[in-house]
């Protein structure tokens, strides 16, 4: 059975460092809007870019990583090694989360990873990589869910 490529687009909402994320919005802001992207053999991209409300993603890497992976990934089946974890900060860097303390399937301790050059081109060839091919449609959905501004699409440089 093929998945389609996107199994979820949705803002979650961390109030501070060491908080249970929820998804939704608070205020009508988010502090991570978050793509779940199905790639070949199995392999998963998780996708984010900085809300700038409650904790950054930075802050609140260990959390996010568990919650997303607990609630809407491992029911699918796919391994925690199996998943790559990227996200744009809140100056716009691109960077990739790595779980490294892992106890089971919780994640206790991130290390970071900068993308390339850190932009956002640096993140579609991570995404690419892992075999994730998106529609047009597919592209427009996972690029306005992302908060990309019209000045990111015109330059081209996301998918």
């Amino acid at each position: 059975m093929t998945r389609p490529p996107i199994s979820g687009l949705f803002p979650l909402v961390v109030s501070r460092a060491g908080a249970v994320p929820r998804h939704g919005l608070a205020q009508g802001k988010a502090t991570a809007h978050v793509a779940i992207l199905h790639g070949r053999d199995g392999r998963v991209v998780v996708a984010m870019t900085d809300g700038n409300h409650g904790a950054s993603i930075t802050n609140a890497a260990e959390e996010l990583v568990s919650f997303l992976y607990h609630l809407n990934i491992q029911a699918l089946n796919v391994a925690l090694e199996d998943i790559r974890w990227v996200y744009r900060d809140s100056d716009g860097n691109w960077d990739e989360i790595i779980p490294a303390l892992v106890h089971g399937t919780s994640v206790y301790g991130v290390k970071f990873r900068p993308l390339g050059g850190r932009s956002q081109a640096d993140a579609l060839l991570v995404i690419a990589a892992e075999g994730v091919s998106l529609s047009d449609e597919e592209k427009t959905l996972f690029n306005e869910s992302l908060g990309l501004t019209p000045r990111e699409l015109a330059e081209g440089s996301c998918g």
